[in-house]
């Protein structure tokens, strides 16, 4: 997945009410020139999904009767029209979409009536998030300082949250799974490695109620990490080369993320034909949870 190669120009501060590890449904949050402040207007505490890895259980995931479980991901999404011309095919069930964050290469998110719109043809959607990285990895980058790199992780859920709400996925229930893109990254000892676990962490521990999961290079971004709780609801793993089968991704143990908690990303840049054109996608195949509001 493609990612923004400049540095932030802005400050992250986050205004949060003791105690509460999530946000809550009635909860506001607002940007004022990029300063981002949250107002926690309930008391009770939600929990993620999220526990040790292989231990939750994900819902709306592929399998017997429920969507196809061939997918794709694309940098900037496609129209409506090509969206319904590629239903009709009957290649696809689900679609990858980014659905915000600062460090995303394309900064065209869909909205709310686009998402409404693919889910009406018949799509399943998978959003993502592309917030910070590692400093290791050259991009724009959370604090190497575990403790803050956690507090990080924290405020990317919250904004993830908030974009999921603008963009018409009904949150209110739980269970929607967003994605957190890690893309791979030089460990540089332990420093980045361990800062990156806690990061992961805390994305994981404060998605209110829904499904928080993660992507990257299986071998790369060092998700085999992560199983440790809070860990990410389900995986998202890159390995061009190794066939579809999502329970297939080394280096990462196939014990881990074993309930239908995998999705994999196995070829990359090819050529779909499309509105009389061509797009140029990732393909994927999925045994995880997927989102529709039909």
């Amino acid at each position: 997945m493609k990612l923004k190669t400049i540095a932030w120009g802005w400050v992250l501060a986050v205004s949060l009410s003791l105690g509460i590890t999530g946000l809550a449904d009635g909860s506001a949050l607002s940007w004022d020139h990029g300063v981002f402040s949250t107002t926690l207007t309930a008391s009770k505490p939600y929990s993620s999904a999220a526990g040790q890895a292989g231990s939750s259980t994900p819902q709306l995931v592929v399998g017997s009767g429920g969507p196809n479980p061939a997918g794709f991901d694309k940098c900037s999404y496609l129209s409506e029209s090509q969206m319904s011309e590629l239903w009709s095919t009957g290649n696809y069930g689900w679609v990858g979409v980014y659905a915000g964050g600062q460090d995303a290469y394309c900064q065209n998110f869909p909205s709310a009536s686009w998402f409404n719109t693919i889910e009406s043809q018949g799509w399943f959607v998978e959003p993502i998030w592309v917030g910070p990285q590692s400093q290791c990895s050259g991009y724009s980058a959370f604090s190497n300082n575990p403790s803050t790199a956690y507090s990080q992780g924290e405020q990317q859920a919250h904004l993830a949250y908030t974009a999921l709400q603008d963009e018409g996925f009904d949150v209110s229930g739980g269970g929607v799974p967003i994605v957190y893109d890690l893309e791979k990254f030089a460990p540089n000892g332990t420093g980045c490695q361990v800062a990156a676990e806690q990061f992961i962490k805390g994305w994981d521990a404060t998605l209110p109620r829904q499904l928080p999961g993660v992507y990257g290079s299986a071998g790369g971004s060092f998700i085999a990490n992560l199983t440790g709780a809070p860990a990410p609801a389900f995986i998202w793993g890159s390995d061009w080369g190794t066939g579809s089968n999502p329970a297939y991704l080394p280096p990462i143990p196939n014990g881990d993320w074993n309930n239908n908690q995998r999705l994999k990303q196995y070829q990359g840049n090819v050529s779909i034909a499309v509105g009389g054109g061509s797009a140029v996608v990732d393909l994927d195949e999925a045994d995880g949870p997927l989102y529709s509001n039909y």
